[in-house]
């Protein structure tokens, strides 16, 4: 009995505890049925249902598909999928498509590119990455004439990203838009004037579009409208501004930078002189024109098939005379074109809404880029980089077209816009120049050089009295950058490469023609030593040597209105220099000539010096006017040049030089010069 009863108790304990457990509600009149809670609502309405194709039926064996079998009509759909995952991978896919199958770019261009660009906006991080991975593989396979037609559309969600809610996305935005403008070049910079002068042509042009997505993310777009109004900027920057860490502005002044000097058409060649500022020197259009191709040793291809090549070289030589016919008609149509009213131009407008914003951010960064530790490669470094780059492209152009206005006008009006350039400077004097010798700081002098000559080439208009102080400050400024320049070349380094020389050119120039400053002659004097000093097979040696011998041949041209003083004063030092021309013509042509020693660019590189300098001592033979260079020296480089083209051995005879071992185009030139010269060719 006691068994029984408590099998009967524990029985009746697991029901009460089941009973707590599972409930069974007891249905109520007139209520229904109620819902399960787990129960799917399947009362929505669609007029369409989308599903991707899944059948097994479906023969893929013949379509170019990933890894995972994926084709692209499937990647595409993924593109729009819900998910994110799915979206980041449908882009790793195609980035995959089109790598394996590069045909793709050709066929499928606007499929693939269309794909993309609503991505741009994306909220996921790792989706917008892929975008940018997706972007870089596909721009690279296309041409730039197909991606011409869709440019348009690329740039309108670009630009869109750039202003989202979301600063993530305008970061990401910016290294499209950076892409972009590698790829397009010029064409992204297309009626940029338009986003500040309310005259321009409206419309839809790339380079109002990108120019105004630039305002507005360095917080300047209100400024931007008021300038279009015709009023004034007045602020430093809005909160769009302020959100802009230091690595985020640095990418915005990076494309702005690359992009003011595609509008304002200048070209980063590492093969060119920067010749602008020699240019400012001539009033002939003809000679301009014949000044900067003065050093090139070939014609036109079309009249290189009707004249002989020895004959091309001997009128290059002799192409001195100004053409007044083509003057008289270019002239006209230069002063046309030169004549502006007196508001400013619209240079002169964005140096204006720039101002502010950047000298901001310059005091916010020299500190921590030029610290009294020394300069270090870190992001402050670099923002102050991009903004001497901005500042110098716009300068250069406003001090140009300022100096053929004046030039056109006959008269010297003074450049309302040049406080401006002041008070820059005044900001950067007390950091520059400094005295490290990294390549980074070196192109940072460079820049702080051209902006004082820059300065000093536009303040010869101010004669005010007013204007004295500012005047004392600019001379200040000339005998420090004079003073540094001359220590640099006394200082042997290899950090001076050929692309700061070059940076330094115009700097060198207008410092030679300023008449504020005392010290022109040792600049020259330390210019030639230099020169000297350059090893033969150095890249730096013929950038030196073109400018040099255009300073040389600069007062051969008629329409000069520059004083030449300072660059022929130290003579003794010039007849120093012409003498060492013949060494450095022999071992830059044996250099040439061998087989075995450097490599091919470095052998053409020392080719190329070679035919310059012939280029250049044939022009002064020709000429002999005893202005910079006297007869007894002209007497002298026959004998100096004769075995470049063979000379008389006691034992073995007549020993050809290196001139036979030249390339064809080479020795014509040689020719030419040797039937001037009188020296014997030994065949």
């Amino acid at each position: 009995m006691v068994q029984g009863t408590k099998r009967k108790a524990a029985r009746a304990t697991d029901f009460k505890v089941g009973e707590n457990l599972i409930q069974k509600t007891k249905p109520k009149l007139g209520k229904g049925k109620q819902v399960a809670s787990n129960a799917t609502d399947t009362s929505f309405q669609t007029r369409s249902i989308a599903l991707p194709q899944q059948s097994v039926s479906v023969d893929r064996s013949q379509s170019l598909t990933t890894k995972r079998k994926q084709t692209l009509t499937d990647l595409v759909q993924n593109t729009r999928h819900s998910s994110a995952h799915m979206r980041r991978d449908a882009m790793n896919g195609l980035v995959e498509l089109i790598t394996t199958y590069p045909f793709l770019a050709e066929t499928e261009t606007a499929r693939l590119i269309n794909v993309s660009l609503p991505m741009l906006s994306d909220e996921e991080a790792s989706v917008r990455n892929s975008v940018q991975q997706y972007l870089k593989a596909l721009l690279e396979q296309l041409s730039l004439a197909q991606m011409i037609p869709y440019l348009n559309s690329m740039l309108l969600f670009a630009t869109s990203a750039m202003s989202h809610i979301s600063m993530p996305v305008r970061m990401d935005a910016l290294l499209v838009m950076e892409r972009l403008i590698s790829k397009a070049g010029k064409l992204v910079t297309e009626g940029w004037e338009a986003a500040l002068d309310a005259e321009a042509r409206p419309g839809n042009r790339h380079g109002q579009r990108v120019l105004q997505a630039l305002f507005a993310m360095l917080g300047v777009a209100n400024d931007a409208q008021n300038v279009r109004q015709g009023g004034h900027a007045v602020r430093s920057g809005t909160t769009a501004s302020v959100e802009l860490q230091p690595a985020g502005r640095l990418r915005v002044l990076r494309i702005l930078s690359q992009f003011v000097m595609l509008a304002m058409q200048e070209s980063s060649s590492d093969r060119t002189l920067p010749l602008w500022c020699f240019e400012l020197a001539l009033e002939s259009v003809s000679e301009r024109e014949q000044f900067e191709n003065m050093m090139r040793d070939s014609q036109p291809e079309a009249m290189a098939q009707d004249m002989p090549w020895i004959e091309l070289a001997r009128m290059d030589a002799r192409q001195l005379a100004p053409m007044n016919v083509m003057d008289a008609l270019l002239a006209g149509s230069m002063i046309q074109s030169a004549v502006n009213p007196d508001s400013d131009s619209i240079y002169e407008q964005l140096v204006k809404l720039l101002h502010n914003s950047l000298i901001a951010t310059l005091l916010d960064s020299m500190p921590s880029a030029l610290s009294l530790e020394g300069p270090t490669q870190n992001v402050h470094l670099e923002l102050v980089a991009e903004i001497l780059n901005i500042s110098a492209t716009l300068w250069r152009v406003i001090l140009i077209q300022h100096l053929e206005r004046n030039h056109a006008q006959a008269g010297s009006k003074p450049l309302a816009s040049l406080d401006y350039l002041h008070r820059l400077l005044n900001h950067l004097t007390p950091y520059f120049p400094t005295s490290e010798r990294d390549g980074s700081m070196l192109q940072l002098n460079g820049i702080y050089c051209e902006l004082v000559a820059l300065a000093s080439l536009a303040q010869q208009a101010e004669t005010r009295s007013k204007h004295r102080k500012q005047i004392q400050q600019n001379a200040q400024q000339i005998d420090r950058v004079l003073i540094y320049l001359t220590t640099q070349f006394e200082i042997a380094s290899d950090e001076l490469t050929s692309a700061i020389y070059r940076s330094l050119i115009p700097t060198f120039w207008l410092l030679l023609t300023a008449p504020e400053s005392n010290s022109d002659d040792c600049l020259m004097e330390s210019l030639l030593q230099h020169f000297i000093t350059i090893p033969t097979q150095s890249p730096l040696k013929p950038v030196a040597f073109e400018f040099l011998a255009r300073l040389a041949l600069m007062h051969t041209f008629a329409t000069l209105r520059m004083p030449l003083d300072a660059v022929h004063q130290p003579r003794a030092v010039w007849q120093e220099w012409f003498a060492s021309l013949p060494r450095v013509l022999w071992e830059a042509s044996t250099f040439a000539v061998s087989r075995n020693k450097g490599t091919p660019e470095a052998r053409q590189q020392s080719e190329t010096l070679a035919r310059t300098i012939i280029v250049f001592l044939q022009k002064v033979i020709v000429q002999a006017d005893g202005t910079l260079f006297d007869r007894e020296t002209l007497m002298k480089l026959s004998g100096s040049v004769q075995p470049l083209f063979g000379f008389h051995h006691p034992v073995r005879g007549k020993i050809t030089g290196p001139y036979a071992r030249l390339s064809i185009p080479t020795q014509a030139i040689a020719r030419a010069f040797a039937k001037d010269a009188n020296v014997d060719i030994f065949v």
